[in-house]
């Protein structure tokens, strides 16, 4: 079996997907030495992978394709099924110090806690939710709030607003860093998803707050000022160090597809992400980051 027909069968469409599958299989036959690297048993397969100096990521996601194009062959696989969960294991493992190494926080003990803050500190809940939610940069929080009453109409502003519905909430982010490459990002989410937030909002305009970030007289802050006033509200990280915790996250439980979202919300492309935002970048290769689980076809 070749790729090409590998990814007809699988219905792979994708670049990225093409992309990743094509650089793991040249790694295969560089490290067996063979056009074919996967038609060999699998007890010599594995002997090969576990014998070789390669990094445990690359060992992995050899196997990954192993595993793929043999069981489309209808070859055997149960040896190279648990050789693989082995390097799963041990890759996670790797990656589980390497996170520790950087004190990185812990992105559900982070977020949960936040959570506790939205009665108490209201502009500290949000910035932090939205970081979450949708990986923002610091910018992105210079953002006017708005309240319609049932029957207005939302006007189509050329700055961040988010417009507090009767039962959504949109946010329209006209004004970014990479706005000419990926346009003004209109977002909307419903009362229903998230009603902790949409109450937390709720209560933030009717308390007199019509911008996001305010000073204590309810004045938005200055552009001067919004570095020191986001590392403030977030225990000292900063938006870059939240989004690499987030990512850092993702891909430890093999979620690509929220990386993938959070990128699109951020307006950040998958290989600047892989780039600059990889807590395990030591781990990777320099020309084809790898992640820890592949690419999933949406």
């Amino acid at each position: 079996m070749d790729l090409e027909t590998l990814f007809k069968n699988r219905q792979y469409e994708k670049d990225r997907t093409k992309a990743h599958y094509t650089n793991i299989y040249g790694k295969a036959q560089e490290l067996f030495g063979d056009k074919a690297p996967f038609v060999r048993s699998e007890k010599l397969i594995n002997k090969t992978i576990d014998e070789s100096d390669q990094k445990t990521y690359l060992s992995y996601h050899i196997l990954i394709l192993a595993v793929m194009m043999r069981s489309d062959d209808e070859r055997p696989v149960v040896e190279l099924i648990a050789n693989m969960n082995r390097y799963k294991k041990k890759l996670e493992e790797e990656r589980q110090e390497k996170l520790d190494d950087l004190k990185l926080p812990d992105y559900e003990t982070y977020f949960k806690n936040n959570d506790l803050l939205a009665e108490s500190m209201p502009q500290k809940y949000i910035v932090n939710k939205l970081f979450q939610l949708y990986g923002f940069r610091n910018a992105e929080m210079m953002i006017r709030l708005v309240r319609l009453k049932r029957g207005e109409r939302e006007k189509r502003e050329k700055e961040n607003t988010l417009t507090i519905k009767q039962r959504k909430v949109n946010l329209r982010i006209a004004e970014y860093k990479t706005l000419s490459s990926y346009g003004i990002k209109d977002i909307s989410f419903s009362k229903k998803e998230h009603p902790l937030l949409y109450k937390t909002l709720l209560n933030y305009y009717n308390d007199g707050n019509h911008f996001l970030l305010t000073k204590k007289d309810k004045t938005q802050i200055s552009k001067k000022s919004l570095h020191s006033h986001i590392r403030k509200l977030t225990n000292g990280l900063g938006s870059g160090t939240l989004f690499k915790m987030s990512v850092a996250h993702f891909r430890l439980i093999g979620d690509l597809n929220r990386i993938a979202e959070l990128g699109k919300t951020r307006g950040t492309a998958l290989g600047t992400i892989n780039d600059n935002y990889n807590a395990q970048n030591s781990t990777e290769t320099d020309d084809h980051p790898v992640p820890l689980s592949p690419p999933i076809e949406t």
